[in-house]
């Protein structure tokens, strides 16, 4: 690891601006995506549930992942409080999942907006139903306070 990488989260003014990151770093905070996972959903959904449901479901779903925010952030051990908590069948991020499903099907992820069911042909972007990951690799670029991170092309 680059040297400036790791005496840039010295800094007070880093660790004030990447908080939530820095405290992940220091594991006294714990990454949001764990936490959806045990955000409950529980009214029942599938491909035939209407796309406007599925939204009015997720805007009930983030008043509870912020609630468990708070109550996760506010403990003195958060990952040992969160891996306490139980796990739903069905959770925030599964209802995450099929939301990014249906864009899918009237894709709107880039700028672009084509609308194409990428199910049936691929988009403007010459994606299809599956995007992938062409190579990977650790990046050593200018954000010192990220450095390494992840890099996907």
């Amino acid at each position: 690891m680059r040297p400036d990488a790791v005496r840039v989260w010295q800094r007070q003014e880093i660790q004030d601006r990447f908080k939530r990151y820095f405290g992940i770093i220091k594991k006294e905070k714990v990454a949001r995506y764990l936490i959806t996972k045990k955000v409950p959903v529980s009214e029942y959904f599938d491909d035939s549930t209407p796309l406007e449901k599925l939204w009015s479901m997720h805007e009930r779903a983030v008043g509870k992942f912020n609630t468990i925010l708070q109550e996760i952030d506010g403990q003195q051990v958060p990952m040992t409080y969160l891996e306490k908590l139980d796990t739903p069948q069905t959770s925030f991020l599964d209802l995450k999942i099929a939301l990014a499903g249906r864009v899918i099907r009237d894709c709107h992820f880039c700028e672009r907006e084509c609308h194409v069911d990428r199910l049936e042909k691929k988009g403007t972007c010459r994606l299809g139903p599956e995007a992938y990951v062409s190579s990977w690799f650790h990046h050593m670029g200018e954000e010192a306070p990220l450095i390494p991170s992840g890099t996907k092309n």
